[in-house]
């Protein structure tokens, strides 16, 4: 009910914007307009009919085994299969590096319940877990660090979830925790961006906290997209500046980006704070009916829940894309 409220919200929100043209399509780099969003609600559509948990590990199954598959090629890295292809160097199919981090980090989590249900064939249980190693590995190589953070505290959820209430398969996830781990360290050996990633990120912490000058270009610039989107969203409360209608805002400042890397900021200055509240009021129903059922949950329904979460946290250094949303 409380996303059928944002998408109601999504389309009053349109109807008050200044180009509608603009908020109906979407731009030509994101199409992430209201014709999206019904376009989204009908794919979500889709999935509530999904009953029974055989359809939906193919679908995942389906799902990571092609994620690995363009993980390789990224890793592999050849220019005339690049070429052919028309890859982009360490984004695969997608236009910015940023993208193939949100998309990787949710099959990674996929591989992960890939694996820690299958039980009866070892071919199988190692293929998943070689597909979470490819997966990892195209992720750090990707370098997009917002999705790598995203991973390690889906880990972490995902974790507690399997202490909590499938204790028995502990050992299973901590052997495929390992694996992700091992093949970060092994991937930062030759590269070492992981690590100055985290370096990176600390002094930005440090710079924001300590309230420097520099501040603003924190995150890549992200801290500077925040305040902004916050600005935009207090100035219109109540519709925001319609759907994908924030290029010209951002402009007016002088930032030729036009998203703030933030979904729950992007969803306040574009559509208005209600439609926040029926974002994350979705969200929260969905988690507590998670943990009303929580005994009756199987191990699909928990990394379900980690991956969710995995997205969830990686939005909140990201932007929605009609190919990855």
């Amino acid at each position: 009910a409380f996303l059928l409220l944002l998408l109601f919200w999504s389309f009053l929100s349109f109807l008050a914007s200044d180009d509608h043209a603009l908020s109906y399509y979407g731009d030509l780099y994101r199409s992430d307009g209201l014709l999206s969003y019904f376009a989204y609600a009908g794919i979500f559509t889709c999935g509530c009919l999904i009953k029974h948990q055989r359809p939906l590990k193919l679908i995942l199954s389906f799902f990571s085994a092609a994620a690995a598959m363009l993980s390789l090629l990224l890793l592999i890295d050849s220019q005339p299969v690049n070429l052919l292809l028309q890859f982009h160097k360490n984004s695969a199919v997608f236009y910015n590096l940023n993208h193939f981090g949100y998309y990787a980090c949710l099959a990674t989590l996929c591989s992960l319940l890939l694996w820690m249900t299958e039980s009866k064939s070892i071919l199988k249980q190692a293929f998943w877990l070689t597909v979470l190693g490819i997966l990892t590995a195209a992720l750090v190589k990707n370098g997009s660090l917002g999705p790598y953070l995203a991973v390690l505290a889906g880990l972490i959820i995902s974790f507690v979830l399997i202490l909590w209430l499938q204790r028995t398969q502990a050992k299973q996830f901590l052997i495929a925790a390992a694996v992700f781990f091992l093949v970060s360290v092994i991937m930062n050996a030759f590269s070492g961006q992981l690590f100055h990633d985290f370096l990176q990120l600390s002094a930005d912490t440090s710079s924001i906290v300590g309230g420097s000058e520099n501040a603003g270009q924190a995150g890549s610039g992200r801290w500077r997209l925040w305040l902004a989107g916050l600005r935009f969203a207090a100035e219109k409360p109540l519709f925001g500046y319609g759907p994908d209608n924030l290029g010209k805002r951002y402009l007016d400042l002088g930032i030729r980006i036009d998203r703030p890397h933030n979904e729950l900021i992007q969803i306040a200055a574009s559509l208005g704070l209600p439609a926040l509240f029926f974002y994350l009021s979705g969200l929260t129903a969905h988690l507590a009916a998670f943990f009303r059922r929580r005994k009756q949950v199987s191990t699909v329904v928990i990394g379900l829940c980690g991956a969710l979460l995995t997205y969830f946290i990686s939005s909140l250094f990201g932007n929605t894309m009609y190919y990855t949303t």
